[in-house]
């Protein structure tokens, strides 16, 4: 059985994420959000009255995934639905004040994360890794 070499690609970005995420959950704990639903805050900021598949589409995920993340974010007060005034097939999603509230602080703390885990890097290096995965994604 092969071992996957701890150079590759995949284990390097794999491991690297998992960093990532482990230190999102950490500090975004105190909120009752985790690095799998905080995302979506920020997508619906930034897209007030998106729908759901709008959202399933941007985010390139499956659709119970998306439905499970919405569902729990309404439920904790994070996230309205509210029906389109134009389709009424549609639910449209919007901040409530909750989100609204603390995006600063959530902001601030990605920026932490992201501070932490390239902190062995030069702030070139750092731009150059940002530049790079945008490439690749």
């Amino acid at each position: 059985m092969n071992n996957m070499n701890k150079s590759t690609i995949e284990y390097l970005v794999a491991k690297f994420n998992r960093k990532i995420r482990l230190s999102l959950n950490r500090e975004l704990l105190k909120y009752g959000l985790n690095e799998a639903n905080f995302y979506y805050l920020f997508v619906v900021i930034n897209n007030p009255g998106i729908n759901q598949v709008q959202m399933i589409k941007l985010l390139d995920r499956e659709q119970s995934i998306v439905t499970k993340q919405i569902s729990n974010l309404v439920k904790n007060g994070w996230l309205e639905k509210k029906k389109s005034t134009t389709d009424h097939r549609q639910t449209e999603l919007y901040p409530t004040s909750k989100t609204l509230d603390s995006i600063d602080d959530i902001t601030e703390i990605t920026e932490k994360v992201s501070a932490e885990v390239t902190s062995n890097l030069s702030e070139k290096e750092s731009a150059t890794l940002q530049k790079l995965l945008q490439k690749v994604l």
